[in-house]
This record gives structure tokens, C-alpha cells and sequence, in this order.
């Protein structure tokens, strides 16, 4: 995570992030197994997320649900907890749709790697966590 992310769990806005999956060494099984052998934080795992900033600080977090997707599938609600701006979506209103999935596919295309952008529509992992303390 970025100083950007960093800010918006320190704002209240960001509850959530996505990890793409390779999934080019997952034969068969369920999503449950997925999770279990391929995912990097498991239910209950604790992270530490630096701020890289002293302004922005550090914050420990406790993952508290894990599930897989496919990224074209995040929902308006989701785009919001993984910390899209509001004032990103409102510069972009047009009153002919909603723009949050436009700010989130900017977000997370900025981040990717190739094979992984939005467009690709890679599974990912969901984790929803919680902000246990500031470091």
C-alpha cells in the first residue's frame, strides 16, 4: 500500500484491498482451497502498513474476511471501501452514470502489473479489515 491508502484507512475510507491472483499454478478445487494455499493473509493475520511518511504514520490492521472475485465484479459499495476519493467520482459526474467503477479502474490500472490491469478482469482476492492500532 501507498501513502495515498495509507491516508484513506487513517480517513475512515478505506477498509479493503485486492491482491491479483496467478492462478497458473491452481488446478481445480473451490475458492475456499484458493484461499488457503495461494493467499498471502488468512482470517485473523495482522498487517503493518507503513506510511512511508511521517505525516501520514503507520497503522496496524487485522484482516477479518478473505474472499476471491473477479475485479469486474466489485460492487459501487466496494469501490468506496478500498478508498476511492468521493471527490474523485464528483470531478467526473456527467449525470449519465455512476463513476466510481471509472476511479477505481484508475486506481488499481495505476498499480498493476501487465496481465492484471482491469480490463484483464484477473480473479483477486478480497480482504476486508479493520484498523487494530496506529504503530
Amino acid at each position: 500500500m501507498d501513502t495515498e491508502d495509507t491516508q484513506a484507512i487513517l480517513d475512515g475510507r478505506k477498509t479493503q484491498f485486492r491482491e491479483a491472483i496467478n492462478l497458473s499454478s491452481f488446478i481445480g478445487g473451490t475458492a475456499k482451497e484458493l484461499i488457503e494455499t495461494h493467499s498471502k493473509h488468512q482470517v485473523n493475520d495482522t498487517l503493518y502498513i507503513e506510511g512511508g511518511d511521517t505525516v501520514v504514520g503507520d497503522i496496524i490492521v487485522k484482516i477479518i474476511n478473505v474472499r476471491v472475485e473477479e475485479l469486474d465484479d466489485i460492487s459501487i459499495e466496494d469501490c468506496y471501501s478500498e478508498g476511492i476519493d468521493p471527490f474523485d467520482v464528483l470531478e467526473l459526474l456527467d449525470g449519465t452514470e455512476s463513476k466510481e467503477y471509472e476511479v477505481f479502474k484508475g486506481v488499481w490500472n495505476k498499480k498493476a502489473k501487465k496481465g492484471y490491469k482491469y480490463e484483464d478482469n484477473p480473479y483477486v482476492f478480497v480482504y476486508d479489515f479493520e484498523v487494530v492500532e496506529d504503530a
